[in-house]
């Protein structure tokens, strides 16, 4: 039986601080070279003669070669291997290697991880704007030089250049952001008489300079055995069980109520997720039991194009506003923007209009776009993926007593009712942890959701019926 120690979970957090503000296992797979070809449909590669040479056959999504990037002492932080139809990545971090990348398969794009035994594990096929992507290597997800404008690469065999638009191509291939650019020095491109391409440059962060260099090499040869056996043997993006299919786009609605009921069946605390608001109430003794300073609050998007009196006060409404319940009355907290003078000012730092971003709903989850990572077992979805665990606890904020070092087994997902018919549907989010030190279990924390499609603040929808807010 578990032991009953409560837990402190919080609830949903904005996700970013200045817009809406208020270790990965690895596989055993590991980078080889070979004569063998990963793809037929590779690119003749002849000697290079200059640096536009080399950046020609680095831009062509049908070649094939190996990159090393070297970090001051670490002389291998990266390795990655390119070819038609896999990006290979053997990355350095947290004190181990990690194998990852992605993979043209039958369906589209995916990313792939490696199982313990080897094996190649795909995510589902990958999207951008609703529409799977096909291209390897012309989207957002893979880090290339595809598509680099030659034109700004050096003439001959050695440069020494800070062109802006080059070095920020170059950063960004590195893993580096965009400010990076302003703490790097000049970037230096040198052709050797082995063929390899070597670009190197030294960039300040927090701890001090690091120096970057990265060698290309293999051209025409590099592959990883393991992806080109998975490739030739037809390579599949994971499918997703229909059930998680259907879980995933009820939740994609954003209409939908977390709720939590005491040992009495009663439902103590209310947190209504709508495209429209985000609203939590809850009872005085559970805000008084549970340490909640702040409840029958929330945030509403309201847009209108003629200016309107609230609070006594006309002025135009386009923004995410601040908002409460209390004794019987609903109020917009706001007041003229001084920044945007006629406009009310909005409840977050910035203006937004997408309160399911800046609330950070449970849609957003890593889960959802890591359904391979669930297994069925004992009548629950269940996985013990870091990444996603970690994921789980920063968006519902959970806590545990000072002085109590706390470890996780499993986040499981139960799903009570039929997905197709969600009226009398509950999903539950079962998190179970244990204390690290003496290995006791913890009372599982469940965070239930129903009423989907049909949640419903009353005084929130009175009020925007009321000004002209809803149709």
């Amino acid at each position: 039986m578990n032991k009953k120690i409560k837990l402190a979970s919080l609830l949903l957090l904005p996700t970013i601080l200045v817009g809406c503000d208020t270790a990965t296992s690895s596989g055993s797979a590991s980078y080889e070279s070979s004569s063998s070809s990963s793809s037929s449909s590779q690119v003749e590669m002849a000697p290079f003669t200059s640096l536009k040479d080399a950046f020609t056959y680095l831009s062509n999504p049908n070649s094939s070669y190996s990159l090393n990037i070297g970090k001051n002492m670490l002389s291998s932080a990266e390795t990655r291997v390119y070819t038609p139809s896999y990006m290979y990545s053997y990355l350095y971090h947290s004190g181990a290697y990690v194998s990852s990348g992605y993979v043209k398969t039958e369906q589209g794009v995916s990313s792939y991880s490696f199982t313990e035994e080897g094996e190649v594990r795909t995510s589902e096929a990958l999207k951008e704007d609703g529409v799977t992507i096909t291209s390897l290597y012309d989207n957002s997800y893979v880090n290339s030089l595809v598509g680099l404008d030659l034109s700004l690469v050096p003439d001959g065999k050695e440069a020494t250049t800070s062109k802006r638009n080059l070095s920020l191509r170059i950063l960004e291939y590195s893993g580096l952001n965009e400010s990076a650019y302003l703490l790097t020095g000049p970037i230096t491109y040198s052709l050797e008489d082995s063929g390899s391409l070597v670009i190197s440059f030294v960039t300040t962060n927090e701890t001090g300079d690091v120096n970057y260099t990265l060698t290309f090499s293999n051209y025409g040869k590099a592959s990883n055995p393991t992806l080109d056996s998975y490739v030739e043997n037809g390579a599949q993006s994971y499918i997703p069980p229909e059930e998680l299919v259907a879980v995933r786009s009820l939740f994609e609605k954003d209409n939908y109520t977390r709720f939590v009921r005491d040992d009495a069946s009663q439902i103590v605390l209310s947190e209504y997720f709508n495209k429209d608001y985000y609203f939590l109430t809850c009872t005085d003794s559970y805000a008084l039991e549970n340490g909640l300073t702040t409840y029958n609050t929330g945030y509403v998007y309201l847009s209108k194009e003629e200016p309107m009196n609230v609070n006594g006060q006309l002025l135009l409404f386009d923004d995410i506003y601040y908002c409460h319940y209390y004794n019987g009355e609903f109020q917009i907290v706001t007041r003229e923007n001084p920044s945007r003078p006629g406009y009310a000012q909005g409840g977050f730092v910035t203006v937004e209009n997408d309160v399911s971003y800046c609330m950070n709903y449970p849609k957003n989850l890593l889960l959802f776009s890591n359904l391979d990572k669930l297994v069925y077992e004992d009548g629950v979805y269940k996985t013990d993926d870091y990444d996603i665990g970690l994921d789980f606890i920063n968006n519902f904020g959970i806590g545990v007593p000072e002085g109590i070092t706390a470890a996780w087994t499993t986040l499981d997902m139960k799903i009570t009712g039929d997905v197709s018919s969600p009226a009398g549907l509950q999903i539950d989010f079962i998190f179970n942890m244990y204390n690290y030190t003496t290995g006791e279990e913890f009372e599982p924390l469940v965070f239930s959701f129903g009423d989907f499609g049909t949640t419903e603040f009353g005084p929130i929808e009175n009020f925007m019926t009321t000004y002209g807010f809803k149709n």
